[in-house]
């Protein structure tokens, strides 16, 4: 007679390797002692101002910058979202450059977030803006 077999449960992620990230890559210790790797086809780190590798972060929030009311802040790439016509869009760069979007002429009331998007519904004449990080 053959003894039964027990099924060995699936490995389950137990930690990220912080040090072995690259712009592409996440590798995580399964609880088994083995190592996966995430790799994407585009980046998921950055570098920060100390040269480690950090996650991307979409997602909005609530900021405190006067003139917006929302953003992503969490990156070396920020952008900032308000709710006056002049300013419903501020994307800034590293190292100071920026750039502001604005409609002339609309009424976008208090956006919307879901997640890593923003909507202004109804901006213009049955129009909605939306922006996704």
């Amino acid at each position: 007679m053959i003894p039964a077999q027990a099924v060995a449960p699936k490995p389950r992620r137990v930690a990220e390797l912080p040090s072995r990230r690259t712009a592409n890559t996440r590798v995580y210790r399964l609880s088994n002692g083995e190592l996966q790797a995430d790799a994407s086809a585009g980046p998921v780190n950055y570098r920060d101002s100390a040269g480690r590798w950090q996650p991307i972060s979409t997602g909005i929030r609530p900021v405190t910058r006067p003139g917006y009311v929302y953003g992503n802040v969490s990156n070396t790439f920020r952008s900032f979202f308000g709710s006056a016509p002049a300013r419903l869009v501020r994307l800034q760069a590293p190292g100071g450059g920026w750039l502001d979007v604005g409609l002339a002429g609309v009424h976008p009331g208090r956006p919307r977030v879901a997640r890593d998007t923003i909507t202004y519904p109804g901006v213009a004449q049955a129009a909605d803006l939306s922006y996704q990080v």
